[in-house]
């Protein structure tokens, strides 16, 4: 029974369902509880959990770094749910745990699972997702989602194969920044990946999401900058600058087509249409549009509920300092949701949670550049990147997609380098 959930087979296929799912149906479906990728996280993760057992029981077993952070994370986040029973809920403590999980599910997992296939992946979704996202916003149908996902979503915004448009511009924001540095870092790409990206740069600005446009600019600005940093000036190869060239031109591109958007409204006449881009022209315009018809109060909101949360450690900066005030303390207390995962963390799972996630990244991202080739680091890191500052706008660490490329990195950094052209 063991050699069979050892099986690199299963845990690869495994693997692979749960990524699959985890970017095509982001959403809890109709007629079940939960998510179809959080069930298949747990069903894959019961085909890892025997060889993780087994290998506590060997005498030369040494515990790695990252599962002990991992596992000190999980440890304080059961402690502040206990210490604030009552006012943390079980729903969100699950939710954390299950992001741990997620990490560990990928970082053993991978190995089995070749990079390239995780980015034919990222090719198929971003392809798809775009043409769903440029369909959705000239016609204000196909919503595929709605078929399947439970809630009431009004799906009038372009929202790809996801069941809303927060969602939809996390996941394309992550894939967009994969394919980009791939664009940048791999010696060869297709013109189909290029003019992929330049479409899928075009549908995340339909999409509305000012945080999945932020994510996706700042993880390229950052791929480029890396570019520069890692080799001399003057010695990039032909296929180097052109790909610094590609990206300058996107930067200078972006604003040209943000105004180009913003006239959209007068040039449409159904009204899904012209709602989609009324709230795409007051978003892109920060609020200066005096032709939107939607008022957009979330910067204020976003304001509002981080003071809330640090009037409340300034009256009580205790819990903060140790395991902070528990899993979804917040919204019991406030009604009020963060849509800041970082300040969430801090004030939820106390500063010594913060810290350790902080060493995780740094360490696995650090040891990954140690032990492999930059070419394949650096797409994995860029979409990680992404996550990283959508988090900034919105909710994210108890979900999947911060995990999964935390993961992959994590993979890497434990990988023999005789393993790196393999795994490539």
């Amino acid at each position: 029974m063991i050699d069979l959930l050892a099986d690199a087979r299963l845990r690869r296929f495994s693997l692979q369902g749960f990524l699959v799912l985890t970017f095509f149906v982001y959403y809890q479906t109709i007629g079940l509880p939960g998510t179809l990728h959080s069930w298949a996280l747990i069903l894959g993760f019961t085909f890892t959990l025997p060889t993780l057992l087994l290998r506590l029981t060997r005498n030369d077993f040494r515990v790695p770094v990252d599962y002990a952070l991992i596992g000190f994370m999980g440890v304080v986040m059961l402690i502040g749910f206990v210490a604030n029973y009552g006012a943390a809920t079980f729903w969100q403590l699950q939710a954390y745990l299950l992001g741990l999980v997620t990490y560990l599910f990928v970082r053993e997992n991978m190995p089995y699972v070749r990079f390239e296939w995780f980015s034919r992946l990222m090719i198929v979704f971003l392809s798809i997702n775009t043409a769903l996202m440029i369909l959705q916003f000239w016609t204000g149908g196909f919503f595929v989602a709605r078929t399947l996902a439970a809630g009431d979503s009004p799906y009038l915004l372009p929202s790809g194969v996801s069941d809303g448009p927060t969602k939809n511009g996390m996941l394309q924001a992550l894939a967009l920044s994969y394919v980009f540095a791939r664009l940048l870092w791999l010696p060869k790409s297709s013109l189909f990946e290029k003019a992929l990206v330049a479409f899928g740069l075009g549908a995340l600005i339909l999409s509305g999401s000012r945080a999945g446009l932020l994510a996706f600019m700042m993880a390229a600005i950052g791929c480029a900058v890396l570019q520069f940093a890692t080799r001399p000036a003057g010695n990039l190869p032909r296929k180097k600058r052109s790909g610094i060239r590609m990206f300058l031109v996107v930067t200078v591109l972006l604003g040209g087509i943000v105004r180009a958007v913003i006239a959209i409204p007068d040039l449409v006449n159904s009204m899904d249409v012209n709602y989609a881009a009324n709230v795409l022209a007051y978003k892109l315009s920060l609020g200066d549009n005096s032709d939107a018809t939607i008022e957009e109060g979330s910067v204020d909101t976003r304001f509002s509920q981080l003071t809330h949360a640090i009037r409340r450690i300034k009256e009580n900066p205790v819990p903060v300092i140790g395991v902070g005030f528990g899993a979804g303390s917040f919204e019991v207390s406030e009604g009020l949701n963060m849509h800041n995962s970082y300040f969430e963390f801090l004030y939820e799972m106390g500063l010594v949670s913060l810290v350790a996630l902080i060493v995780l990244t740094v360490w696995t991202g650090r040891r990954a550049f140690q032990r492999n080739s930059a070419e394949v680091v650096v797409p994995i890191l860029t979409c990680l990147f992404s996550v990283m500052v959508f988090m900034m706008f919105h909710d994210v660490l108890r979900g999947r997609t911060f995990w999964i490329p935390l993961g992959m990195i994590g993979s890497l950094a434990l990988a023999r380098n005789e393993r790196n052209g393999a795994r490539a």
